[in-house]
């Protein structure tokens, strides 16, 4: 988790690695697709389905984000919806970061793409400064901020940075380490908002619904997966498999339900 004691430290350690990253995302963006200029998260989901098998499934377990794995000859890549939109977008960018750059690794299983606290993970902090610096644009970031402190001269600066999601779509506490790593504010101010209690502290015209999940169900290509388990696996396995899909199915129904309702 991101404090006041380690935010010093994370912006430290981005600006350290901020040239080979830099250097990442604009090899994806010489791929010749707009989408990556325009709506690099939108080119970032297109790539993974068209190359992965993904799974949007919501989990209860908290503070687990998504993963990207390699089994049966086939990259899956897991993004859980039971977790706040805006971080929803930031994973598909992080698992995005393992799987295009990191596979070889993930395939020969000599790298694990799920650690719990990632932000202060060595291995985690490539992909997770690749999801700040793709998803928020410094350019977007300088000229909304400006704006923001011009309309709200008098609110306290984690209210200011909290009208940002909106526009950049992405965890609060991202939008801080940016704008402390870009100088758009100084790291004492990075460290005095980082803890800011912000869903307690909401403005009555923010909109709500960045902080709520999606609670999406999709599993890419299932009845395709199916088929070709039908090569190793007999009927009554495979009528097994999907008489407890079905019924877990039910059960991640209800849980979606309780998520949309805030619970």
């Amino acid at each position: 988790m991101i404090t006041k004691e380690n935010v010093r430290h994370i912006i430290k350690e981005n600006r350290d690695l901020l040239i080979d990253i830099k250097e990442k995302i604009s090899l994806i963006q010489t791929t010749g697709n707009p989408l990556a200029h325009i709506k690099p998260l939108e080119y970032m989901k297109d790539y993974l389905n068209k190359n992965a098998n993904v799974i949007l499934y919501p989990s209860r377990a908290k503070g687990y984000g998504g993963l990207v794995c390699y089994r049966n000859n086939r990259f899956y890549i897991h993004i859980n919806t039971a977790q706040p939109k805006v971080y929803e977008n930031f994973m598909w960018a992080h698992e995005f970061y393992h799987y295009y750059f990191e596979r070889e690794k993930i395939k020969d299983h000599s790298d694990r793409t799920f650690i719990d606290n990632s932000f202060l993970d060595e291995k985690e902090r490539r992909p997770n400064l690749f999801a700040s610096e793709i998803l928020i644009n410094h350019m977007v970031l300088e000229e909304k901020f400006k704006g923001i402190k011009q309309e709200y001269p008098n609110e306290y600066l984690g209210k200011q940075i909290l009208h940002l999601i909106p526009s950049l779509e992405v965890p609060y506490k991202a939008i801080v380490i940016k704008l402390a790593q870009d100088e758009l504010i100084t790291e004492d101010q990075a460290e005095e908002v980082i803890d800011f209690n912000y869903k307690e502290n909401l403005p009555f015209d923010f909109d709500q619904s960045y902080l709520k999940p999606s609670g999406v169900i999709k599993i890419d290509k299932l009845d395709q997966l199916i088929e070709n388990a039908r090569e190793f696996m007999n009927e009554d396995n495979i009528n097994s498999f999907l008489e407890s899909y079905k019924k877990n199915l039910e059960l991640v129904t209800s849980f979606r339900r309780d998520v949309s309702e805030g619970l």
